[in-house]
């Protein structure tokens, strides 16, 4: 049985998270997601709604007004990490493989590319790439 569902891409967006969104509602909602997933969390990924999206202003009608960059983010994390949607795994498995196959091998232009927050995601990026060298 899972926990959450989380779209693949937010991994990433968590990884990257200090504390700056869309509305205070979103931070608010981020901070404590990210405070859930804690040792013993299982995730379902998916391609919908998830627990992020719940404070998202992006939403409409219940579906994001940018769903086709969403669908790209998402497919791009699954096939770099070998993964599929619908798969259930422990939150610490995923953000383990989301740091091996994304962030650590500096693909993560590749598979953001385009987002709003992609500056704030590749500055850190470089950062820890550096780090790790």
């Amino acid at each position: 049985m899972f926990n959450y569902k989380l779209h693949p891409h937010h991994g990433v967006c968590i990884a990257f998270f200090e504390g700056k969104g869309y509305s205070p509602s979103f931070i608010q909602n981020m901070q404590a997601v990210i405070n859930l997933l804690d040792n013993s969390a299982q995730i379902q990924l998916v391609t919908g709604k998830d627990v992020i999206c719940s404070e998202c202003p992006n939403i409409r009608n219940n579906q994001c007004i940018h769903q086709k960059t969403v669908v790209r983010f998402d497919r791009a994390v699954l096939a770099a990490c070998h993964l599929h949607a619908g798969q259930i795994l422990k939150w610490t498995d995923f953000k383990q493989m989301v740091f091996s196959h994304i962030i650590s091998r500096g693909t993560i232009r590749s598979i953001c590319g385009g987002c709003q927050w992609e500056m704030l995601c590749h500055n850190k990026a470089d950062k820890l790439a550096r780090m790790s060298i």
